[in-house]
């Protein structure tokens, strides 16, 4: 549990998007959203993790009916059918194995968001969140926002991200724990920076490397270059096997499929 700092946390992280709404900032607001999917420090922990751009998902979410999200439209596309089937599929795996056939407890006594039924309604909370940022997304970009604003953004947070990490190799002082008053048990030889754990730090790193080194795959840029190499560094810093093995699958895929990325890899001469 984290101290005092968790709530002024998820006050801050609430009172942002709500004036933001109000002030009709829309462009501010998505560029809260990325910002928030590269750190964790605005993610309040107060009982739950109350992550800030899902606060946002769940915010928006009530307005998707009303149409302002073009959700009609969005619905004749491949990827928008794509997604609902994939909600259906998680939906019912959820009741059969969440409420039909549970986990057993086995005698360990747990909360109840630790629990089969919790944990499923704890998952369709985050989904429908996450809908809900997809959708504000998909506004955005219906309204004009180009890919390369979007791919920018998310990159800022990122690189927010990245300086925590490098932060904290430096200082070797525990930043998160001294924003948030939320400690870790151990991290010893490893950094967190900004982020909750150094596996998140890891994954944010994946993200951005990958999108800093396909912004420069597409259009040449040694900025951009230099951001991925950066990111790259600080991911081993985090040394995080789940976000290693993302970040191999992922490369190799990129390779494999992706002519423009072998190009810069070979300019670059990391491969040969």
């Amino acid at each position: 549990m984290s101290d005092w700092r968790g709530l002024v946390i998820l006050a801050f992280s609430l009172a942002v998007p709500v004036v933001l709404l109000l002030l009709r900032r829309e462009d501010l607001l998505l560029a809260w959203i990325c910002l928030a999917v590269g750190v964790n420090i605005f993610d309040a922990r107060v009982g739950l993790n109350l992550p800030a751009a899902r606060l946002v998902g769940l915010m928006v979410l009530p307005f998707a009916p009303l149409g302002g999200f073009g959700l009609h439209e969005l619905v004749r596309t491949r990827p928008m059918r794509i997604l609902l089937l994939g909600f259906v599929y998680l939906a019912i795996l959820g009741v059969v194995y969440g409420f039909l056939f549970p986990w057993p407890d086995a005698g360990f006594l747990r909360p109840f968001t630790q629990t089969s039924p919790g944990r499923v309604m704890v998952y369709a909370v985050r989904l429908l969140a996450d809908f809900g940022i997809s959708l504000f997304v998909a506004r955005q970009i219906m309204r004009g926002t180009t890919v390369e604003r979007l791919i920018g953004l998310l990159l800022a947070g990122t690189g927010l991200a990245a300086l925590g990490g490098l932060a904290e190799q430096v200082t070797q002082l525990q930043l998160y724990q001294i924003l948030s008053g939320y400690p870790i048990q151990e991290v010893v030889g490893r950094v967190r920076g900004l982020n909750f754990e150094p596996r998140s730090l890891g994954l944010a790193m994946v993200h951005g490397a990958f999108l800093a080194f396909l912004w420069n795959s597409y259009h040449r840029s040694r900025r951009m270059l230099a951001l991925a190499a950066v990111q790259a560094v600080v991911l081993l810093l985090a040394v995080s096997a789940s976000a290693l093995v993302a970040a191999l699958a992922g490369w190799v895929v990129l390779v494999v499929f992706e002519p423009k990325v072998r190009g810069s890899l070979l300019r670059t001469g990391l491969l040969t």
